[in-house]
């Protein structure tokens, strides 16, 4: 998007009699538009169509500004050379977990999904505190399940001593919808570690670890584009926790 002070001229121009300006700021955020001009005949139906295409030129900011374009900028600037991106069809997620995995060209296994956790019995509201943060980020594979019981033990071990909170202390559930969208800032099945809104601790499955391929595919920050790159990259560029808190599923659910 064009730098903060801006101008730049629209469709509309001296040849309609309104020289037409539109400001935006380095976030692609609508500043201001001004039109000069006289009144006249067939002004309503100018503005009109200065209003269709001032909404235009916003739905394509927000497009360039959303939450893709968010991902990529911060693997970018992480300097995560393994990534790759890959747009998948519409009905992605009707198949069976064998077909996603044919269209991304990976094995099941590889196929990983970001969730946010919270703690409902977390003293913090927010994720200042790492190790006792109200959201975590966790990271694990398709081919498992989470098992909120390892979830709590790991983040208890965090803590030691006297620091340590008790058990009371911990009941994990998957986030509400509209803190995944206001505070992590993705849509469902669109979660993506990469490009949050708001800083929230990352927990990285262990198993990864045991891939054969160290490559893993997750959500890209729309529903249908999925994000890959190494296990090494993403600890290396995350500094996530690495933690055992899956159990494997039954083979007869991966088919």
């Amino acid at each position: 998007p064009p730098c903060r002070g801006h101008m730049e001229r629209s469709a509309v121009g001296p040849k309609d009699g309104w020289p037409f300006f539109v400001a935006v700021d380095e976030w692609g955020s609508l500043l201001e538009y001004v039109v000069t001009s006289g009144a006249g005949a067939g002004d309503e139906e100018r503005w009109e169509a200065i209003h269709r295409r001032l909404d235009a030129l916003e739905g394509k900011v927000e497009e360039l500004a959303g939450p893709v374009a968010r991902v990529k900028r911060h693997v970018r600037a992480l300097g995560v050379y393994s990534a790759g991106y890959s747009w998948v069809p519409e009905d992605y997620y009707d198949r069976p977990m064998s077909a996603r995995a044919e269209i991304l060209g990976c094995a099941v296994p590889q196929m990983c999904k970001t969730i946010v956790l919270e703690n409902t019995q977390c003293t913090n509201s927010d994720c200042s505190d790492p190790e006792n943060s109200r959201y975590y980020c966790v990271v694990l594979q398709y081919a498992t399940k989470l098992n909120t019981d390892k979830v709590t033990k790991f983040i208890q071990s965090l803590k030691t001593g006297d620091a340590q909170l008790p058990g009371k202390k911990f009941s994990f559930r998957l986030a509400p919808e509209e803190i995944a969208r206001d505070y992590a800032g993705f849509q469902h099945n669109a979660v993506c570690p990469f490009g949050l809104f708001n800083p929230i601790p990352v927990i990285l499955s262990s198993a990864v670890e045991k891939l054969k391929t160290p490559y893993i595919w997750m959500g890209g920050g729309h529903v249908n584009l999925k994000l890959g790159m190494t296990v090494a990259q993403f600890k290396a560029s995350l500094r996530p926790f690495l933690a055992d808190l899956s159990d494997v599923r039954p083979s007869s659910e991966l088919a």
